[in-house]
């Protein structure tokens, strides 16, 4: 915790940052799988709207607009996160060190 040595805990960042990425993914994957948790009425809807959508009709249109809505949320959350801990690297690197410092304390070690 002290600023002096502050610049030496870059590893803490790099080893948290890299288990983040699969967890990332993972999240990426789960949010486009999302659609099979909501209730099963609106899933008939959202099938619905995709069989109108071979006739090219406003319900296909809204299908193919939820569908490509759900997929781009499920790759730019993700993204967005990512880059947001990047840019926040000094408030993630407080909170890391003081997460750890506070485990610590709970075993005695400090």
């Amino acid at each position: 915790r002290d600023p002096a040595t502050r610049g030496q805990y870059w590893w803490l960042f790099v080893m948290l940052f890299s288990t983040l990425l699969p967890t990332l993914a993972h999240a990426s994957l789960a949010l486009v799988s999302l659609f099979t948790l909501i209730p099963g009425r609106v899933q008939h809807w959202i099938a619905a709207w995709f069989k109108e959508g071979q006739e090219a009709s406003t319900l296909g249109k809204l299908g193919r607009v939820s569908f490509v809505t759900l997929v781009t949320a499920a790759i730019y959350l993700p993204v967005y996160l990512a880059i947001w801990i990047v840019g926040h690297y000094r408030v993630v690197d407080d909170a890391l060190i003081g997460l750890f410092y506070g485990i610590a304390q709970a075993m005695g070690a400090v």
